[in-house]
């Protein structure tokens, strides 16, 4: 039941975006923007998803609505409202759109048994380079999103596939003031030489594509893993995306197939740095505790090793291996939609370790922000 508060906005937001269709000079965009506002009104998002998907000609992007679950702590499936205003670079969404076409073999090659990957990415996926404009609603609200994957419904990820969209400008923000140093704090200076502005956008890249692999639906008919897994859904998932993607810059790295100046060592030295700085978010968000999890499974496999001077040092080959087993326990878990075992790993692992309470007060003593923030202003 909609209360008359929520209803008096969604009415306005319906009403602005059919005056915004009504202007529009291309079809695609008026079909979305219509789309959009009847999905609003009636809380059925397949029909908008799909318009959504299939709106690539034009320059702008508006992602409006009901999108993640991560305020709805208590079971999971309340969604909170947001918008992003995004401005597409055509020169970079070129060039990620070459590996589009490459998720079938993305997807084969998810650690683990095959039997948890049998989910067939849509062919309709695509992949958008955008400088953000605005943000608005949860986006806006604490931790700045630095790239999506939607649409989260998954029938709409099989029928039609997602569309990944990095923030550019956003991702540069966060690199420049937040990860490089926070990296320079944490890491050894081996380590810390590894530290890399294109590791990082490309890691988010994959850390993206990720979300639109694995399964979407239990194979013991437990219905989606959404539903299955309940309030641990968010976390696995971003454990999910955390560590596939990662996975493969590094497959990608092995086969020469990412044509830009940055090594594995660039790609996980990087990836850690900005683990430790978002695993900050803490313990009351779900990419907190998963990358909390992700920090602490590391430490136990000895693949990052804190020494006495509060730095740490990082054995590369053992990360990668490591984030292997833990990826293929995650697809695991969603494709079993075991519960019980979700709670309980999330419990075990996602406590805020003693090293990473201590870098949080050397990150601290040295001034490092834990995100960036906006400044709209108005003329």
């Amino acid at each position: 039941m909609v209360s008359r508060c929520l209803q008096a906005h969604i009415d306005k937001i319906a009403h602005y975006l059919r005056a915004a269709a009504d202007i529009t000079i291309k079809p695609s965009v008026q079909k979305y923007l219509l789309a959009k506002a009847d999905a609003l009104e009636s809380d059925r998002y397949y029909d908008s998803g799909i318009a959504w998907l299939e709106m690539d000609d034009s320059k702008m992007d508006l992602v409006i609505g009901p999108n993640e679950t991560a305020d709805d702590q208590l079971l999971g499936l309340k969604r909170s409202y947001e918008a992003f205003v995004l401005l597409k670079n055509e020169a970079h969404t070129e060039e990620l759109m070459q590996y589009v076409s490459r998720l079938p073999e993305f997807q084969a090659e998810l650690p683990g048994d095959p039997a948890y990957r049998n989910f067939e990415p849509g062919a309709g996926s695509n992949i958008f380079s955008c400088d953000a404009l605005y943000y608005a609603g949860k986006a806006n609200a604490g931790v700045k999103v630095i790239a999506l994957n939607l649409p989260f419904d998954a029938d709409v990820q099989e029928d039609m596939g997602t569309r990944t969209i990095l923030l550019e400008n956003v991702i540069r923000a966060k690199f420049n003031y937040v990860v490089s140093p926070a990296g320079r704090v944490l890491l050894d200076g081996d380590a810390a030489e590894h530290l890399s502005s294109d590791a990082f956008f490309w890691n988010t890249a994959f850390r993206e594509v990720a979300h639109g692999l694995g399964v979407k639906e239990t194979l013991n008919g437990s219905g989606s893993v959404e539903e299955a897994l309940g309030v641990n859904a968010l976390t696995f998932e971003e454990l999910k995306a955390n560590t596939v993607g990662i996975l493969l810059v590094c497959k990608l790295q092995d086969k020469y197939d990412i044509h830009h100046i940055f090594t594995k060592e660039d790609a996980l030295a990087t990836y850690f740095a900005s683990l430790v700085r978002s695993e900050r978010f803490g313990e009351g968000s779900a990419l907190g505790r998963a990358n909390a999890i992700i920090f602490n499974w590391l430490s136990k496999d000895g693949a990052v090793h804190r020494n006495e001077s509060g730095r740490y040092t990082l054995d590369y080959a053992a990360m990668e291996s490591s984030l292997g087993e833990l990826a293929a326990l995650v697809l695991k878990t969603q494709a079993t939609g075991d519960r019980g075992f979700a709670a309980n790993f999330e419990t075990e692992y996602s406590s805020l370790s003693e090293s990473f309470k201590a870098d949080l007060h050397n990150l601290s003593l040295e001034g490092v922000p834990a995100d960036i923030r906006f400044d709209f202003k108005t003329r």
